[in-house]
């Protein structure tokens, strides 16, 4: 809150509003002071691998593998992976939130063990499978960490499935598969990429999957197509996560966070898209924040209008 404090009180005294921006930047240093240095988290469970916890289930017409952990007397929590990953993709947040929820991670749809036709994926079609997971296993209502397409992919769900959902966690989240969303050089690795796959198809090269790996690629090529009316039938809490280096641009986190009825904004500094392994005590630590604490309004500005100025423009008019 001090934060706010200090980013709106400019006076019209150019070294009165310096100085409030020394203030600011000494709180953020304050802040970010626990944030950790860069590292890869280490688990002896073989999430992904594990033939305790996983389990099959014929849902939609594919069969669908996933892994359960924790409590079932606690609170469920979703924990989705991005495009082309697994479970054992989002182990080092699997590990941490065991411990207090019940875990159900799933390998998404023509993913990892699980089924499914790889011609055409959409999101709309995996939000559907995450939603027959919970009927198998009779659970009503749900926390969701997604990140990347899984991100995309809790967002469909909570969409269309608002009752299910009680708090959301979007990481790295996209509305649309286009430059406005996406930075260019993403999408020239992304259509590189493609070039490859289909040559690799066409070859009929067999040390891969590629049919599979044609469809995951072109999920991001010409998904998602979400509009902000979408988001705002979204009625759960939502925390919308990105990186200041990620490969969705920052103006769009920022529209996705802007058009939800109840957010709170984490952009996580001097990182990129691979934040969840990198800096995942720093991910892992407000994660479980925003998830315990209950969801508190902010009255004291519009959203709409904290990003519309800033100290620095406002400066830059003197």
């Amino acid at each position: 809150m001090e934060i706010k404090k200090h980013f709106y009180n400019f006076t019209n005294s150019k070294s009165n509003a310096v100085y409030k921006m020394k203030k600011v930047v000494l709180l953020l240093f304050v802040l970010f002071s626990f944030h950790t240095k860069a590292q890869d988290c280490n688990t002896e469970i073989p999430f992904g691998e594990n033939a305790e916890v996983g389990a099959f289930a014929r849902i939609n017409g594919a069969n669908i593998y996933f892994e359960t952990y924790g409590d079932p007397e606690n609170q469920t929590i979703l924990i989705i992976h991005e495009n082309g990953g697994s479970i054992k993709t989002m182990g080092c947040q699997i590990s941490h939130f065991l411990e207090n929820y019940h875990v159900i991670s799933a390998d998404n749809r023509a993913h990892g063990k699980s089924e499914g036709d790889a011609k055409w994926l959409t999101f709309e079609q995996m939000a559907n499978d995450y939603i027959a997971i919970m009927d198998y296993l009779s659970i009503a209502r749900v926390f969701i960490i997604g990140y990347g397409d899984g991100a995309n992919i809790a967002l469909e769900l909570a969409s269309k499935h608002p009752n299910r959902v009680s708090k959301l966690v979007v990481s790295s989240p996209n509305l649309r598969p286009g430059s406005d969303a996406i930075h260019v050089s993403e999408l020239e690795t992304n259509r590189n990429y493609l070039e490859k796959i289909e040559e690799k198809i066409f070859r009929n090269d067999s040390t891969n999957n590629w049919e599979r790996a044609r469809a995951q690629m072109e999920l991001m090529k010409f998904q998602p197509n979400m509009s902000n009316q979408d988001l705002k039938r979204i009625e759960c809490p939502v925390l919308v996560v990105a990186s200041d280096n990620d490969v969705v641009k920052l103006g769009h986190v920022i529209d996705i966070y802007n058009n939800l009825k109840k957010a709170q904004l984490f952009i996580i500094p001097n990182t990129s898209y691979d934040y969840i392994h990198k800096e995942y005590v720093f991910y892992n630590f407000v994660v479980e924040k925003f998830l315990d604490e209950p969801f508190e309004e902010k009255h004291t500005v519009s959203r709409n209008k904290e990003f519309k100025s800033s100290p620095i423009k406002e400066l830059e008019k003197k």
